[in-house]
């Protein structure tokens, strides 16, 4: 118990040391690459802050915190880990720390943990976990899609298991956890369709309204799957879940997606009828 308390304080510290808003401020620079090579020393003494730049000490640092893993002996100092190499990446913004990291709340959602209960602060956590394994993964929306398509199933029907084997974290008394976040992934994957799309015309091949039409097609068809789930997940979390992010959903499809169609209705019926209809689903 003693040293689980003392790993997350070490990491909720040097957690709180990262998210400092003027450690990115350019004159605190040297300040930032010490306390990276400070970590990174730990696995390569060859590094100097001098000649090394901040990129390569933060990974260096980043795989010094990762070796921690197998250490770590429940999800609270796991997630208290987790919070650390968020807050190095917004600190240096570097896009292989936060692929990175979405991959590393991955292994943790799909390791088995000894708190045997679902309690509100574990679900807290576990929250936290799926929140950036899902939107820092290089495509939230397959991320979303191979939870509720293959993880989720798992739960339900004949065969049905107290816990899914792809993500043993999934439960029936967390699911509404998985459920917010995955929601939450498709709605902003709409949210974020590049506005100038609606009106490139232009483009020789049209392949930024194709791609746009993509994630309209698999957004339609992820959240179609979650909003059927409720049938199976009957609770009010669940409930007040799907008609919160519904609406944000439709908000989202009219606002950014109906443009899109009326601009490749002619040229790519099929598909936009297709995705019409699984919005109507």
């Amino acid at each position: 118990q003693t040293t689980q308390s003392c790993l997350q304080m070490i990491f909720r510290i040097l957690a709180s040391f990262f998210n400092w808003p003027l450690l990115a401020d350019p004159i605190y620079e040297p300040l930032l690459k010490g306390s990276l090579k400070a970590m990174a020393n730990r696995i390569s003494q060859e590094l100097t802050q001098e000649e090394s730049t901040c990129d390569l000490l933060a990974k260096s640092a980043y795989t010094y915190l990762e070796g921690f893993t197998e250490y770590i002996p429940n999800l609270m100092s796991a997630v208290a880990l987790s919070k650390l190499l968020v807050a190095i990446y917004k600190a240096t913004k570097i896009d292989s720390i936060k692929r990175n990291t979405a991959a590393y709340c991955g292994k943790l959602l799909k390791r088995t943990w000894c708190e045997s209960e679902s309690t509100s602060e574990t679900n807290k956590a576990l929250e936290y976990l799926i929140k950036y394994h899902i939107e820092w993964s290089l495509d939230p929306l397959q991320t979303s899609e191979e939870i509720c398509g293959e993880a989720v199933p798992e739960l339900i029907g004949e065969d049905a298991k107290d816990q899914s084997i792809l993500y043993p974290t999934l439960t029936f008394e967390t699911f509404s956890c998985y459920y917010r976040c995955m929601l939450a992934a498709v709605v902003n994957c709409v949210k974020n369709i590049p506005a100038s799309s609606k009106h490139n015309t232009c483009t020789p091949t049209g392949q930024v309204l194709l791609e746009c039409l993509q994630t309209l097609e698999l957004s339609t068809k992820v959240f179609h799957i979650l909003i059927n789930l409720v049938k199976s997940f009957d609770n009010r979390r669940v409930i007040i879940a799907a008609l919160k992010y519904g609406r944000h959903f439709i908000e989202a499809f009219l606002k950014s997606g109906i443009p899109i169609i009326d601009t490749l209705f002619k040229l790519r019926k099929d598909d936009v009828v297709s995705v019409l209809k699984t919005l109507q689903q």
